[in-house]
């Protein structure tokens, strides 16, 4: 695989992603090569961009891999792990978690 979907991957265990979760993170149900890629694409900027929210909520990683890995009270996550929200696999909820994690920024 190339080095972004590496980074990925590392980035995703950083957060305690189990590898059944980082499988249904990054999978694609798209069919042709072009919308796989495209799609995979996507999904890897969008962990890109939680990450980069979350380093700024919480400087310690430990304590992003405990937001990411416990439940949350926020509106969005509904008393259910992010992490898990995430492993749905649907871009639709990765990209629902990155702005739910986003505005917590208040940005």
């Amino acid at each position: 695989m190339n080095v972004k979907y590496n980074q990925s991957v590392e980035t995703l265990k950083s957060w305690g992603a189990t590898q059944i979760q980082i499988d249904a993170i990054l999978a694609s149900g798209v069919d042709t090569e072009d919308d796989k890629s495209f799609e995979l694409n996507r999904r890897q900027r969008m962990i890109e961009s939680i990450d980069e929210c979350l380093q700024l909520l919480f400087p310690d990683r430990k304590k992003r891999q405990y937001f990411m890995t416990h439940t949350s009270n926020t509106l969005f996550f509904a008393r259910r792990k992010p992490l898990d929200v995430l492993a749905l696999g649907s871009l639709s909820s990765l990209e629902q978690s990155y702005q739910s994690i986003r505005s917590m920024l208040c940005i």
